[in-house]
């Protein structure tokens, strides 16, 4: 039961909220978009079509795990042509009234244990929603309206890689490397401040986001589906055996929805005005700010002005979230210099009266950043990764008599993206790590071969199969040939990276 109760505070938490002039003034307009809202009968959303929707739950994942009404994305997928006819029809009938349905709105909070071993305290839980599958298929429908509203009017800043379509987690990690290269070329130290928001989704002012969106100029319609999707939602605990009971959610938004994911950035598509002349890249909640020291032959004067200019952005930040009730979690927000100078500067960088840790290196979107640019931890954990897999390969193996065609879809499904990952950065790495991952490549060929003797020089020839540069090449050609569909063709380093 205390761990029922602990989730349950979480989910309810509303920290006591001082009566500042910028939340008098939100919840004035809010009183007036409220009743704006209430007042306007005639609203309707356009209908969407069988079409629309059988294409959407042809995309949806094949997942078996079921949602709170039991029911599974494998089964959405079995189902016939006049169902999803009726589907439709329901969704046409709340689009017409622009309401999302009551009974869509309640989540069932389930708790996965942190911990590998041992039993769990309350902070070594985490709390996971369950939603009714049949309302994912209708949020997907809701998306695409608030989606080209939004894509249309280019709300959200080109910085902001996190899902949306077409863009890229590459596009940002090359950003992020080409731009701190540049700035150690012209010997240039780099301040990097990468922030952490606390329960980011699960902390999302209701109130702020209607306004706003409401002062970006959304459609009343569609602003009116997304107050009835918000309001009055419910949730219940399980643990173990034990449930809670029923108890609103007045704060964040559902978790597991494309919808809430797509509105957060869109809710905070004005943070990137916070970094001035500084360049910051996002992707969905997770921020980091590059500040590039100037050109000085004094080494004191530019780690100064790392310091001073880091505290300025790190103090609009906090006041950002502080006016949009989006708390930021000070103690795991960290700072980092880039540099290539023989001495290592110190720096003090603050934040809401807090000295920020400063790291040596940092894992961030999936790769390690050390304070030098290089990138020989990232490439040390992919072979570990390529390691653990080609083990888990042999075990398969061993004993058993599968072909090799099975060990080879085995192979290319678990162990190869591995070897995928690293490809945007294989250009850049020194010969010696290049050599390393080939090295594994050729290991793992012998494995699924069964030819353990044959030399590097012969082993392409005697499986018939192509080598690790040639994967790479085919990875970089295709990703030239659609650059301009991607977020990367618009990259300010586009052609440091490629040209």
């Amino acid at each position: 039961m205390i761990i029922l109760f602990h989730i349950r505070s979480v989910i309810l938490v509303s920290s006591e909220r001082s009566a500042s002039s910028h939340d008098a003034q939100v919840a004035k307009e809010f009183l007036i978009l409220k009743n704006l809202l209430a007042n306007q009968s005639d609203l309707e959303l356009g209908p969407t079509s069988t079409t629309k929707v059988t294409l959407l739950i042809k995309k949806m994942k094949g997942k078996k795990s079921s949602g709170i009404d039991q029911v599974s994305n494998e089964m959405i997928k079995m189902l016939p042509p006049t169902y999803i006819e009726c589907l439709v029809e329901c969704f046409n009938s709340w689009l017409k009234e622009c309401r999302y349905p009551s009974f869509w709105k309640t989540a069932k909070v389930i708790t996965l244990n942190k911990l590998k071993a041992g039993v769990p305290r309350c902070e070594h839980t985490r709390p996971i929603s369950l939603l009714a599958t049949h309302s994912k298929i209708f949020e997907k429908v809701l998306l695409e309206r608030v989606r080209l509203w939004a894509e249309g009017n280019r709300l959200v800043p080109r910085e902001q890689s996190g899902f949306r379509n077409k863009c890229l987690l590459q596009t940002r990690v090359l950003s992020i490397f080409q731009e701190v290269k540049n700035n150690l070329d012209a010997n240039a130290p780099t301040l990097a401040i990468y922030v952490d928001y606390e329960k980011a989704y699960d902390r999302v002012w209701h109130i702020g986001l209607l306004v706003k969106l409401y002062r970006m100029g959304i459609p009343i319609s569609l602003l009116k589906i997304i107050e009835s999707w918000l309001e009055d939602r419910t949730a219940y605990v399980c643990f173990g055996q034990r449930t809670s009971q029923l108890f609103d959610v007045q704060l964040g938004l559902p978790q597991g929805s494309s919808l809430s994911l797509f509105l957060f950035i869109v809710f905070h598509s004005d943070l990137i005005a916070c970094l001035g002349a500084h360049s910051g890249h996002l992707f969905a909640d997770d921020l980091s700010v590059l500040i590039r020291a100037p050109l000085q032959k004094a080494f004191g004067p530019l780690v100064r002005y790392l310091e001073i200019e880091g505290t300025k952005v790190c103090e609009r930040i906090a006041k950002y979230s502080e006016t949009w009730k989006q708390p930021i979690n000070v103690g795991k927000t960290v700072a980092q210099v880039f540099y290539s100078q023989v001495k290592k500067p110190k720096v003090d960088i603050f934040m809401q009266g807090q000295r920020l840790e400063t790291v040596s290196s940092f894992k961030y979107l999936g790769f390690t950043w050390t304070s030098k640019l290089s990138l020989k931890p990232t490439v040390n954990r992919c072979l570990d990764n390529i390691h653990k897999s080609l083990s888990k390969l042999k075990w398969l193996r061993a004993g058993r008599t599968l072909s090799k065609e099975v060990l080879r879809r085995c192979f290319f499904a678990y162990t190869f993206p591995h070897f995928a990952w690293i490809f945007p950065f294989f250009p850049f790495l020194p010969c010696t790590q290049q050599d390393l991952l080939r090295s594994k490549f050729r290991v793992a060929i012998r494995l699924i071969h069964r030819a353990p003797f044959v030399s590097a020089a012969n082993l392409l020839a005697f499986t018939h199969e192509v080598s690790l540069d040639l994967y790479v090449k085919r990875y970089i050609v295709k990703r030239l040939k659609n650059i301009h569909l991607t977020d990367l063709g618009s990259s300010l380093f586009l052609e440091d990276v490629f040209f």
